[in-house]
């Protein structure tokens, strides 16, 4: 029994050994590939369980999960397939440098070829039968000196900066529909609650008519029109009820929301900012990631302008070949060690180089034309965004006293139609005013707030936080 229960313990230490020996095998395998991957899928999942923890606490004190705008960005971010795609291609972009060091590396190259002559030679007076021959080399080719080096060196780095300026554009893009479809929920979710109220509204008309109805006060007209304004309040309601589950359908698509039903939480109110147009417009130029990726790319297309004029610079080669022959000749070696410098002066190709010159010309004036576009497209959205502002502002001030006029109007003809001194028609406006001044107000208040977001977007300052991170896990995946 002893003996038995030893070697079961050596074979469990042996398994144990061999699994540990394959663990660090594998994580030996690949760690400069695959360690900018696990930096990232360690992060991003992080960020969803920080979030989906965040919602579960919340849901702890409802029936549903809760979500704040954070979190909406923080789900989105960790799964939304363009995001991740331009991540992906900041990736690629940092093997250009390679790429570009490549045309400078040494080659080696390996040449095998079998010589059989099926008849004789003749040479001087008498014919000879060359025979078989077996022959290779070894080639190390090392460029010494191509011109188009360095332009396609310093053209990766800038390649780098673009993709990561089009990464940080596209994660704004992204989180601000995020956004977008969130402050939509907050306005169907109010406008909801507004179609509850009013059908408060029209069923304590109902009420009133009945009661005085019965006491001979009214005609049986009015109770019929009570009741179809109640009819229409619930008809307004089922209405708002789809629309908002309409805005869920999409903020969950948007933000990755895995939840069937959720509920959101109101964010703090957006303040406009205090500066001039001239301030805000320098601070847009310079922080707008699609417009340093517009600065890239005309560097991109100067630089190519570059390469294709360095194509009429010579080339200098150095190389070394090793030669092996099994039967050579009277005027060869069994094997010989060569050596050479070569220069390359290109003269004549058919004008296949000037016409990539010019190609290259043209498309530097393109990149600055969509600079420019971008440019003024900036300047346009900037003073269409303060326009907006303002009249927003304007008409909140204003909607604010409609609201507050039309509930003193609904309560004193509530009250004049209760006594007999205002008819039903009288009431049944002063409902109406009041219901489409509050939904004026709610849908107002809220495209006011999305116009702010849309003017920190114009800016380039929203979700700086967001970007900010994922600049410095850029950083850190690239490594020194």
């Amino acid at each position: 029994m002893n003996v038995c229960k030893r070697s079961i313990s050596r074979q469990k230490i042996l398994r144990g050994v061999i699994l540990a020996l394959a663990l660090v095998l594998l994580l030996a395998a690949g760690p400069g590939v695959r360690a900018a991957d696990r930096t990232t899928r360690s992060a991003d999942r992080d960020i969803r369980i920080a979030s989906l923890k965040v919602a579960e606490s919340r849901q702890a004190a409802g029936k549903r999960p809760v979500y704040a705008l954070e979190d909406a960005f923080n789900l989105a971010l960790e799964s939304n397939p363009r995001i991740r795609a331009a991540q992906r291609r900041v990736v690629i972009s940092r093997l250009l440098p390679e790429k570009a060091r490549v045309e400078i590396m040494p080659k080696l190259n390996a040449n095998g070829r079998y010589n059989h002559a099926d008849r004789p030679i003749d040479y001087y007076d008498r014919e000879v039968i060359p025979e078989d021959q077996t022959m290779g080399d070894l080639e190390l080719l090392q460029p010494l000196f191509r011109m188009t080096f360095f332009p396609r060196s310093e053209q990766a780095d800038e390649e780098i900066r673009g993709s990561r300026q089009e990464y940080y554009q596209q994660i704004q893009d992204t989180l601000y529909e995020v956004a977008q479809a969130y402050y939509q929920v907050l306005q169907a979710r109010e406008l909801v609650a507004n179609a509850h109220d009013f059908i408060d509204l029209t069923a304590e008309g109902e009420r009133v008519s009945e009661t005085m109805y019965k006491a001979g006060q009214v005609t049986e007209d009015v109770v019929v029109r009570a009741e179809l304004n109640v009819t229409k309040a619930r008809g307004n309601l089922l209405e708002s009820e789809n629309n908002l589950k309409l805005q869920k359908n999409i903020l969950r698509n948007k933000a990755r929301i895995r939840d069937s039903d959720f509920d959101v939480l109101k964010p703090p109110e957006l303040q406009p900012p205090g500066k001039d147009f001239d301030t805000l417009f320098k601070e847009a130029l310079a922080r707008r990631h699609d417009y340093q990726a517009a600065e890239q790319q005309v560097k991109v297309s100067g630089l190519d302008v570059k390469i294709a004029e360095a194509s009429f610079w010579p080339s200098l080669d150095g190389s070394i070949k090793y030669y092996v022959n099994n039967n050579p000749a009277y005027d060869q070696d069994y094997n010989y060690l060569l050596s050479s410098i070569q220069v390359s002066v290109p003269l004549y190709d058919g004008g296949t180089r000037y016409s990539q010159l010019k190609e290259q010309r043209e498309n530097l004036k393109i990149a600055r034309l969509a600079r420019q576009e971008l440019h003024d497209t900036i300047e346009v959205n900037l003073r269409t965004a303060l326009t907006n502002i303002e009249s927003y502002r304007s008409r909140l001030d204003n909607l604010k006293k409609q609201v507050e006029l039309a509930q003193k109007t609904y309560e004193i003809t509530s009250t004049q139609f209760s006594y007999g001194a205002a008819t039903s028609l009288d009431r049944d406006q002063a409902v109406t005013d009041l219901n489409s001044a509050r939904t004026s107000l709610i849908v107002t208040t809220y495209e006011y707030q999305m116009e702010l977001l849309n003017l920190r977007k114009v800016l380039g300052t929203f979700v700086e936080d967001k970007v900010a991170t994922a600049a410095q896990r850029e950083k850190k995946e690239e490594g020194p």
